[in-house]
């Protein structure tokens, strides 16, 4: 996962089903944050499969834009509007949690770009003061673009 370093990583308060990857009392730095015992750990690195769980808010980027890229070279690039969107939700379930639905059997990843945090909803977000405000009877429009590069073949 290819984020401009630097950007301020605030774990999700409180436990996770899965267990976390991270220390969550503390603000880590795009790309490595430190586990409970101090270990670092690199986020930019999806972690194997059974690791636990993570919710991350990441925030104060540089740009409007991530890149995933496979050990193959395959780059799927994701930008959008970073003034309606500044954060962006990485949450990963790999295995950890034993309980339905996921069973210990699902491993997955999203990386959303979001107009606040945290995700216990909206009274949440307008108490840490990002929840977004649209007057009423208005509208926003937000570009976003998708792009998936492979290498050339040999």
């Amino acid at each position: 996962i290819e984020i401009a370093e630097g950007a301020r990583v605030i774990p999700h308060a409180g436990q996770l089903p899965g267990g976390r990857r991270v220390d969550a009392g503390r603000e880590h730095r795009w790309p490595f944050a430190v586990d409970a015992a101090g270990a670092r750990v690199d986020l930019s690195e999806l972690p194997p499969a059974g690791a636990p769980t993570e919710m991350l808010y990441i925030t104060d980027l540089a740009e409007g834009r991530y890149d995933i890229v496979t050990r193959g070279g395959v780059r799927l690039t994701v930008e959008w509007e970073l003034e309606r969107f500044p954060f962006l939700w990485l949450w990963q379930e790999v295995g950890a949690t034993p309980e339905g639905p996921w069973n210990s059997a699902a491993y997955f990843i999203g990386i959303e770009p979001f107009s606040s945090y945290p995700s216990e909803g909206l009274p949440a977000a307008v108490a840490n003061g990002t929840a977004l405000t649209i007057p009423p009877e208005s509208s926003l429009r937000a570009r976003w673009s998708v792009a998936i590069t492979c290498p050339e073949a040999a």
